[in-house]
């Protein structure tokens, strides 16, 4: 089954605009996948896991979704103390249900993760960098000054 076809197998709504492969990654085939609505875009990122690396892909997808599950409820039952934000994927369920599509014809299983609002947490990092940069001009001013 192609990757395109797995892509669209995913709990996402929209049509598939671009597919296309990351090439930097040591073991898993990974796709950044962008699906379109009317009103919106959002990405995603595919992996074929390697079979020969991880002989259990089934038992892989349950650690996965167990650990970011309990790190999104941790991370979010501390929201209102958070001096910063984080960003984790999410493990997207497949149309069946399961946490990932298997192509039973070549072995293989796919998985989709996300990251929620990653423009908007991207946009938020910057800003209070900004902020911090901005509030400590003077010392860093200071701090040039000194070394010259």
């Amino acid at each position: 089954m192609s990757a395109e076809k797995v892509a669209k197998k995913f709990q996402v709504p929209g049509r598939l605009v671009t597919l296309i492969s990351i090439t930097t990654g040591n073991v898993n085939d990974t796709y950044r996948v962008i699906l379109r609505t009317t009103y919106s875009e959002k990405q995603f990122i595919l992996q074929r896991i390697n079979k020969t690396v991880f002989t259990n892909p089934a038992l892989v997808m349950s650690n996965m979704k167990r650990v970011t599950d309990h790190a999104h409820r941790r991370i979010e039952s501390e929201a209102d103390h958070a001096d910063r934000i984080w960003q984790l994927p999410r493990v997207i369920p497949a149309k069946d249900g399961r946490d990932y599509v298997t192509d039973y014809l070549a072995g293989d299983v796919y998985f989709k993760t996300s990251y929620d609002a990653q423009n908007l947490n991207r946009a938020r990092v910057q800003l209070k960098l900004c902020d911090s940069i901005e509030s400590n001009e003077a010392p860093m001013l200071r701090a040039l000054e000194n070394r010259s």
